[in-house]
């Protein structure tokens, strides 16, 4: 499990260093392995800082790779090399994240373009009222005093940042003041989903990155986070009449399951089911608009009504 650590360098940056301790006297070397500012990664091999190396090799891969963090609060910073060589250049990109109980936000950076909009299978849509800023998930209880208070406690102020290199968290020595407005908390009693599904689309070749921002005010903090690479959704008819008497299949939604799937593998794709993202085409760039339709189902038809680009109810038709 990854957690967080100080670290001291015998010089101004990590750049010009030599060495990288774990304590201020600079006596104690730090274990081998790489260190990155954000910027640069360098490999410390027997407390001798080698080469430097850039940032780019720090990214995390997409596809089964579960970045798993526990840390005192910060904002973290994660960027996912989205492999567009091997699995193909457009596509939806598949978000995951598990803020386990305490309160954390997330909002996604693609293309210049936020997101910060998630499903899940307990109780579908959740997404801050703001466009861009992050949207907090958790368990409602742990917002209290003193333990969080998201939004009487703001600003946050003094909030270290750090930049998540091969799923460790190596502060940037910034420190940065979070805004949180009642509109971004969208907190759950328990029982709380194991899952929060998250859709950017990837609807051209370039940038080949998505940088996704993890935010925790809370005193401690622990999460769950992973990537899928670009994948062609999967598409089901549906009819656009409002009712079951004589629908007629003129369409194609394409779904995403509100649960985790195998990014590698993915599976449940075609099969909608409550709560599952809805989308019209197989980057998941539009949201299927919100109204009732009749989807073709086995055994039976249904009637599935659509708000904010996610299924809220199925009703067999007769």
């Amino acid at each position: 499990m990854a957690t967080t650590v100080n670290y001291y360098l015998n010089g101004p940056d990590l750049a010009s260093a030599t060495a990288i301790f774990t304590d201020s006297e600079l006596t104690i070397c730090a274990p081998d392995g790489f260190y990155s500012d954000g910027v640069i990664s360098r490999e410390l091999v027997g407390c001798v800082l080698q080469p430097e190396v850039a940032c780019p090799s720090c990214e995390e891969p997409c596809c089964d790779n579960i970045i798993n963090i526990t840390a005192a609060e910060g904002v973290f910073l994660n960027t996912f090399d989205l492999d567009t060589v091997s699995v193909g250049a457009t596509g939806a990109i598949i978000v995951y994240f598990n803020p386990a109980q305490v309160p954390d936000g997330i909002r996604a950076t693609y293309n210049g373009a936020v997101y910060n909009e998630v499903t899940n299978a307990l109780d579908g849509y959740k997404a801050s009222t703001t466009a861009g800023n992050p949207t907090y998930l958790g368990d409602s209880a742990f917002d209290t005093t003193p333990t969080c208070n998201l939004v009487a406690g703001s600003p946050h102020l003094g909030v270290d940042e750090y930049k998540v290199v091969n799923g460790v968290p190596i502060a940037t020595g910034n420190t940065l003041t979070v805004n949180i407005a009642a509109g971004d908390v969208a907190l759950k009693a328990v029982p709380l989903p194991d899952w929060y599904v998250m859709v950017i689309p990837k609807t051209t070749a370039a940038p080949s990155t998505v940088d996704i921002e993890i935010t925790g005010v809370c005193p401690t903090t622990g999460w769950y986070l992973e990537v899928g690479c670009p994948v062609k959704l999967v598409g089901a008819q549906y009819s656009k009449v409002d009712d079951c008497s004589d629908p007629s299949f003129i369409a194609t939604l394409y779904n995403v399951p509100c649960v985790k799937i195998d990014p590698c593998n993915p599976t449940l794709l075609g099969v909608p089911s409550l709560y599952d993202w809805v989308f019209t085409d197989e980057n998941g760039q539009v949201k299927l608009a919100d109204n009732s339709y009749i989807l073709e189902a086995t055994p039976d038809n249904q009637q599935i009504v659509v708000l904010d680009g996610v299924i809220i109810s199925m009703t067999p038709c007769p």
